[in-house]
């Protein structure tokens, strides 16, 4: 593989691994009851 290819794919990894934070950070939001774990669940 070519550096360009080990780029791609790290850069494709982080860009995952984001989505999926925010996605947990998203739930969080939603199911929390006040509002300063729901700070905190936006926060991590």
């Amino acid at each position: 593989m070519s550096t360009e290819d080990w780029l791609n794919l790290v850069g494709g990894a982080c860009i995952a691994l984001g989505s999926l934070l925010g996605l947990v950070a998203a739930v969080g939001l939603v199911r929390l009851p006040d509002s300063l774990n729901r700070m905190h669940a936006a926060s991590k």
